[in-house]
């Protein structure tokens, strides 16, 4: 008779390395797949599982020259794979860190900034406005006349009527209602060599906001004093000649003030693609 074998027994088959082997190599696993994952655009991790079962599969049925080939191409595919997944790498170089605010501030700042933008067009000016939602710009915005106060109607009222106000630059305000800086300027560096020829034909601020709004989820705002309507830029898309009450609705819907998807709302400036797919990488 054959006498119970422990089951502790089993586990001597196994050193401490392997242990660590296995949860380094899961580890690594899974957050490749959540960082697939965030790209929407893409069926990049349905395309990373269905290679990885590929490789099993060959492997389990002694498919030699298939598993080999698929070993050898490996290399060349996480290559393709950071070359469409190029955008999200750009965001995570070019953004510190995510803000997590504790909690969400009230929707009405939202109208504050709207208001405050009619009343300089009264005035014949215009107002740029960029609007950080969760990722940090510090790294691509600078600015000289920093503040960084709770948003309100005062503080808007005494930058728009400020002799040291620029109407052709930005007021940097994030999601949680506060004014970092206004005057503000992205640091372009050599920018244009990523743009193609067509959208370096267009006005500055139009080409800069479709530039860096494909690297951030920045919101990015420019009244027009002439018609009194809003330019709204986010994802390198775009709308135009929006009211106030419709730029207002379409800001809250973006920074997640309503469930409503936005995808109707925007659309293409050019007849080919977004920027996001005409920047050269």
């Amino acid at each position: 008779m054959i006498d119970h074998i422990p089951l502790w027994w089993h586990f001597d088959l196994y050193r401490w390395q392997d242990g660590f082997e296995i949860l380094l190599i899961s580890g690594l696993f899974y957050y490749l797949s959540v960082w697939l994952s965030q790209d929407k655009q893409k069926p990049l991790l349905l395309t990373f599982y269905g290679y990885c079962s590929g490789l099993l599969i060959a492997d389990y049925a002694s498919l030699t020259t298939i598993s080999t080939l698929l070993l050898l191409f490996l290399p060349i595919a996480c290559t393709v794979f950071l070359i469409i997944h190029q955008n999200t790498l750009q965001k995570n170089f070019i953004t510190l860190h995510a803000l997590t605010p504790s909690q969400k501030p009230s929707v009405d700042w939202i109208e504050l900034v709207i208001r405050a933008g009619l009343t300089a067009a009264s005035d014949n000016k215009s107002l740029t406005c960029i609007i950080e939602k969760k990722q940090a710009l510090e790294t691509i915005i600078s600015s000289q006349q920093c503040i960084s106060a709770p948003l309100s109607l005062d503080i808007l009222r005494l930058i728009t009527t400020s002799n040291l106000y620029n109407p052709h630059q930005m007021l940097w305000i994030d999601s949680h209602a506060r004014v970092h800086a206004f005057n503000a300027l992205w640091q372009k560096n050599s920018m244009t060599e990523w743009l193609s020829q067509e959208v370096q034909e267009q006005e500055p601020w139009l080409r800069d906001a479709l530039f860096f709004t494909t690297k951030t989820d920045a919101l990015f705002i420019k009244l027009i004093p002439e018609t009194r309507t809003f330019t709204l830029i986010a994802h390198g898309k775009i709308i135009q000649k929006a009211l106030a009450q419709h730029a207002f609705s379409t800001i809250r819907t973006y920074l997640g003030y309503t469930p409503h998807s936005l995808q109707g709302d925007w659309y293409v400036p050019f007849n080919k693609n977004t920027l996001s797919e005409q920047s050269r990488s």
